[in-house]
């Protein structure tokens, strides 16, 4: 609305301007308005304006339903775009569970299972050891710290009663 106020403007500047240079050429006291002629250039003149700015608003209502239209399109493009992102992701997802429900109820290898089982087996022995070998160490050390736990005990009594028969 504020670009029709100003084109307006500049239109009645213009003609402002022009009818002062005419007026300078013409005796405009001497000139009859009355005239059918000249009545009709002043209707004609007149209504221009008017006929310009419905121009101008049908041109404005127009602009503004090709941009809800577009908008509009935009949003279902984008829409669209995201389903077709979701159904893609879908697929894969259902594309890895398919996978790994094959892997899954593949009949192994009866040798191969064999093999693993055996190959367990003698780790889980040998990790057996292992920790038999370390108990057997840490009960020595406990037999030894006990030892020794005994020892400094009675060394501290022999000093109490030391100390008591000092007093």
């Amino acid at each position: 609305m504020d670009e029709f106020n100003r084109n307006f403007g500049k239109f009645v500047d213009r003609c402002v301007e022009a009818s002062s240079k005419i007026s300078a050429r013409a005796d405009v006291e001497s000139t009859d308005f009355s005239g059918k002629p000249q009545q009709r250039q002043i209707n004609y003149y007149r209504s221009r304006p008017q006929s310009c700015r419905e121009k101008y608003e049908s041109g404005e209502a127009e602009v503004c339903g090709v941009k809800e239209k577009l908008q509009w399109r935009g949003l279902f493009v984008l829409d669209n775009a995201r389903e077709d992102d979701d159904e893609i992701n879908l697929r894969e997802r259902l594309r890895d569970i398919h996978l790994s429900d094959d892997a899954c109820t593949k009949e192994p290898d009866s040798q191969n299972l064999s093999e693993t089982i055996r190959a367990n087996m003698n780790e889980l022995t040998s990790q057996r050891n292992s920790l038999m070998e370390e108990l057997v160490q840490l009960r020595r050390h406990a037999d030894d710290n006990g030892r020794k736990l005994a020892h400094v005990n009675a060394v501290i009594t022999e000093q109490e009663e030391k100390n008591v028969t000092l007093l």
